[in-house]
Order: structure tokens, then C-alpha cells, then sequence
């Protein structure tokens, strides 16, 4: 059985400096990032379809976008998988800073 992609984006692997939190106060490992989107693992899920100013953090640069929660799904470990949708995409530019140099 395939899983389908939804995002139409390359998906990219964070560098390992790199945090993401929401306007919330949550705290979250940044699991991917692309030009439309991200997904992250938080303890205490955001509400589905809520959009949320996130800030993503690397050791010198900080992007601040607004996203929309597409998914939550818990995981085995007890935490949340959280996929969320940018309000607009992102230039490949604005996301090198945080992801690992490799997958670009």
C-alpha cells in the first residue's frame, strides 16, 4: 500500500540546531520542512485547522510564518505528529538556513 504525498513540496531534513515553536507557547521538534509546509512533534497537539504563527529556529536565523494545522496524529510514544500548511509557500532561500546542507 502507498501513502500518498500530500504536499506538493520537496520535503527537506532539518539541520539539528534547529527548534520550531508556536505563538501557543508549544515547543516542538521540527521533523521536515518544504515550501508549502512542516511537520513537527509536540507534547500537546493544536486544534485542526487553527492557523498559528510558527517560529522556526536555527542558531542564527529565525523564519516567523503564519501556518494552518492540516493534521494530528498521536504517535506510540504518546506525543503529537502535527502537519501544518503555510499561509503562503516559502522560497527555497527562506528555508536553507534550516535544513541540512545535504538535502538541498
Amino acid at each position: 500500500m502507498s501513502v500518498q504525498n500530500r504536499r506538493g513540496s520537496v520535503r527537506f531534513v532539518p539541520a539539528t540546531s534547529t527548534s520550531c515553536y508556536t505563538e501557543s507557547g508549544g515547543e516542538g521538534v521540527l521533523w521536515d520542512i518544504s515550501a508549502t509546509g512542516l511537520s513537527m512533534l509536540v507534547d500537546t497537539p493544536p486544534l485542526l485547522g487553527v492557523t498559528l504563527t510558527v517560529e522556526v529556529t536555527s542558531s542564527w536565523r529565525v523564519l516567523t510564518v503564519k501556518a494552518q494545522v492540516a493534521h494530528v496524529k498521536q504517535v506510540a510514544a504518546g506525543d503529537y505528529f502535527v502537519g501544518m500548511e503555510f499561509a503562503s509557500p516559502l522560497a527555497l532561500e527562506e528555508i536553507e538556513p534550516f535544513i541540512t546542507p545535504t538535502t538541498v
